[in-house]
């Protein structure tokens, strides 16, 4: 599959960017740097910050929250917001964000400690960090995550699912040269879009084969109607639906043992004890067996090596 391109912070990139210099070794993130492109970054390193240095902690003054050298109270804040829309402007076009959990930089699921005093004694409040702010207000349509996903499967298949989905957009977008290569697209797309937001399927389809809105207009329209869509909530409910909506296509073609494995799988699937990978990888098996050609992004939403993550 193509590799998306994947912003992480550098200390999961097995760099000895950390304060104390430790080594951060995340297993996903190691895992993902075979199947990305990853663009490493450190703010407190790119400010011009040591290893080894203070820990920086954020602090809420009368006035705001800043990231303070511990015990000092020397503000980077301002240096860490200008590196932040610095790095925004430079990036080329991004599928997605896995940062470093409880940064005062790059922490996304409000872990980070926000304390009332320099010395990092009293709490404060538990929020983001400053980089991370940055990036979710710049890509609110893109996936951003720290290694908390680590704790939710369905977070983490989700992350999955759209990074290597938002890769596969940014091939239509370099090499599409007029409507029917989006219309193409869109129809290998279509259950993976279904499996997000079955609703918006009959709009898009509307200015996707409208005489009144031009190839460049449509590619734009469909990108924005893409990111949108897969930014909607993800549940194993919906995406229980799309197989079933698929075994129905299907079904002259299975057998009453077979249909019973696929229920198995996603009756073990709505119980949580396998991801959505798993009952698709057995249902691509089965259709392949019956030789019944579905050439869609749904039977390959990332690779099959990645399965071990979970």
């Amino acid at each position: 599959m193509l590799k998306p391109r994947l912003v992480l912070s550098a200390c999961l990139n097995l760099e000895r960017t950390r304060y104390d210099g430790k080594l951060v070794e995340n297993p996903v993130a190691i895992k993902l740097r075979n199947f990305c492109d990853v663009i490493s970054v450190c703010p407190e390193i790119s400010i011009g910050l040591l290893v080894p240095r203070e820990k920086i902690i954020l602090y809420k003054d009368s006035k705001k929250i800043k990231a303070v050298e511990i015990f000092t109270g020397k503000d980077f804040t301002e240096k860490l917001i200008s590196f932040s829309k610095e790095i925004i402007r430079s990036f080329p076009e991004i599928e997605g964000f896995f940062l470093k959990s409880k940064s005062p930089s790059c922490g996304v699921s409000h872990k980070t400690k926000t304390y009332k005093d320099i010395e990092g004694k009293y709490l404060y409040e538990k929020s983001q960090g400053i980089f991370a702010k940055q990036i979710l207000k710049a890509f609110p349509l893109l996936p951003v995550v720290d290694e908390e996903i680590i704790k939710n499967k369905d977070e983490l298949e989700n992350f999955l699912i759209r990074i290597f989905a938002l890769r596969r957009l940014r091939e239509l977008k370099e090499k599409a040269k007029d409507k029917r290569d989006i219309i193409s697209f869109h129809k290998k797309a279509y259950h993976l879009l279904m499996s997000y937001d079955p609703l918006s399927l009959r709009e898009v389809e509307r200015f996707l084969f409208s005489k009144d809105i031009t190839f460049k207009e449509s590619l734009k329209k469909y990108e924005d109607y893409f990111k949108r869509t897969l930014a909607r909530p993800f549940s194993r409910g919906k995406q229980i639906n799309v197989i079933l909506h698929i075994l129905e296509n299907f079904s002259k073609h299975l057998g009453e043992k077979e249909k019973a494995r696929i229920f198995d799988f996603i009756e073990s699937y709505k119980r949580k004890k396998i991801v959505l990978g798993r009952i698709i990888r057995e249902l691509k098996s089965l259709l392949q067996e019956k030789e019944q050609t579905f050439s869609e992004f749904y039977l390959e939403l990332y690779p099959g090596e990645l399965d071990g993550l979970f």
